[in-house]
């Protein structure tokens, strides 16, 4: 490049700097704290519109995504918190020139939504700030600061992170329901390597359970158990805003309609907006009262497992040696399967419990059928069912003959044995006579058996394993039920 082209270039660059951080007197200036700059917004509320004064659930929200990296949030309806997080990204734009938030919606008309009510709080902001550009889904700032920083609006089409570059803050809205969260999320993450203390926020009301939006949830969160959460919120239990840092430094939220001051003194708020918009109950419970959906093809459904999950897992020196106990043994095959030894514990009700398990990935058939044996040498079992499918014949013979005194059974799983056994699962749980342990991890598996939604028949877990399940399934087998 010749020295003429250079100067060029560098006057070009310093002319755009001069410009970006030129300020300009004819606008007042903004608070320098979130809380007291969103008052200055006006919202619609009803047939009009008012100042936008926040709720304390909502400035919660602000503190969480302000001192943590990710935040996810899981929420009932009308709570506002895309509107609260386009907000906090206005007052970010405006007093900051290189600011980029960026917001994925599930569709366009819900991008062009959230576009129309940014404009709105600009227009509402008239002594303080006004928008450069003309485009409805790119809006950047002109301030006393001089050129702001940018907001854009996009659907998550596949291709819509295109582009993006240096992303301060990105946004997720009803990720839920975005079926290519997952590949959008990975495309973009990258974009934000470059920012200093950049956030990402993933928003949505629940969906189904064997989403990237619901690992998103559940993972990394210790001895929580975000469905037993709802489940207390529901009931008012506890309070239903519920925030903690997960074991990976995430913020997780969760928000229900009861938080909301207006809502939450409503004596029958959901049988109002259910007869108000004909809306079905399941609609209600998934929109309104976080309920991931009870699909056609969900075998267990989180109502069960909640009702379910009560009992819990013990160390083997833990167990009481002279309990009643029975055993299932999955093998395992190749791949990512694990091998799992569940053992069930009879009380004197004749209810069952799951009270150990043994689960191993890529072990060597012979420590698995040594470590089986040892919980067998120690709890006595009445009985032990191996599932003989494939590697499961080697299993099955080396623990028989490893443990003669013990009633060790083998028994080949076909489809319609296994619908069989799950359906026996499923009655058990039902009726209260079969309890399991209270662990994330551990529900999720059943959370995640499905079934062909045109067939009816079984699949398994198409997202993780099903090997807790499969070997409760053939435990069942065996049991004095």
């Amino acid at each position: 490049m010749s020295s003429e082209k250079i100067k060029k270039l560098k006057a070009d660059i310093e002319a755009l700097r001069i410009q970006l951080t030129q300020k300009d007197d004819s606008f007042d200036p903004i608070p320098d704290n979130w809380k007291d700059f969103a008052p200055l917004c006006t919202i619609r509320s009803g047939s009009g519109f008012i100042p936008f004064n926040p709720y304390e659930y909502q400035k919660q929200v602000i503190n969480a995504i302000e001192s943590h990296r990710f935040t996810v949030i899981l929420k009932s309806r009308q709570l506002g918190i895309t509107e609260l997080v386009s907000n906090y990204a206005l007052w970010n734009c405006i007093r900051n020139p290189s600011y980029y938030a960026l917001f994925f919606s599930k569709t366009q008309k819900d991008t062009s939504a959230i576009a129309t009510r940014v404009r709105r709080a600009i227009e509402s902001l008239g002594a303080y700030c006004k928008p450069v550009t003309d485009s409805k889904l790119e809006i950047q700032i002109l301030s006393k600061y001089g050129k702001g920083g940018t907001i854009s609006f996009r659907n998550s089409s596949v291709n819509s992170s295109r582009g993006a570059e240096s992303i301060n803050l990105l946004f997720f809205d009803e990720g839920a329901f975005v079926d290519n969260l997952r590949e959008l999320y990975g495309a973009t993450i990258p974009c934000q390597s470059m920012v200093d203390n950049p956030k990402c926020v993933i928003a949505s009301t629940p969906n189904t359970t064997f989403d990237f939006y619901f690992d998103q949830v559940t993972q990394n969160n210790g001895e929580k158990d975000v469905i037993k959460i709802c489940d207390l919120i529901k009931r008012k239990e506890i309070d239903p805003y519920q925030q903690w840092t997960d074991e990976n430094g995430r913020a997780k939220i969760i928000i229900h309609w009861l938080k909301h001051p207006k809502y939450g003194k409503e004596k029958d708020f959901l049988g109002r907006i259910a007869k108000d918009y004909n809306l079905p109950v399941e609609f209600i419970e998934r929109e309104y009262n976080l309920s991931f959906t009870s699909s056609d093809v969900v075998v267990f459904s989180s109502a069960l497992i909640q009702m379910a999950a009560k009992s819990k897992l013990k160390k083997l020196n833990d167990l009481d040696p002279d309990g009643v106990y029975f055993m299932g043994v999955d093998p395992s095959g190749y791949g990512n399967d694990y091998t799992v030894a569940c053992v069930l514990k009879r009380d004197k009700e004749g209810n069952y419990s799951l009270v150990h398990l043994y689960r191993a990935k890529k072990s060597s058939t012979e420590q698995d059928v040594f470590e089986i044996s040892n919980i067998i040498k120690k709890l006595n079992p009445i009985a032990v069912n191996v599932e003989t499918n494939a590697m499961g014949q080697a299993y099955f013979e080396m623990i028989r003959d490893n443990n003669p005194n013990t009633d060790v059974t083998g028994s080949t799983t076909t489809l319609t044995s296994k619908e069989k056994a799950i359906g026996k699962l499923i009655a058990m749980m039902q009726k209260g006579s079969l309890t399991i342990p209270n662990k994330s991890w551990l529900t999720k598996e059943f959370l995640n058996f499905k079934k062909d939604a045109e067939t009816n028949r079984l699949i398994g877990c198409t997202d993780g394993n099903d090997d807790i399940v499969m070997s409760l399934a053939i435990a069942t087998k065996i049991l004095l039920y």
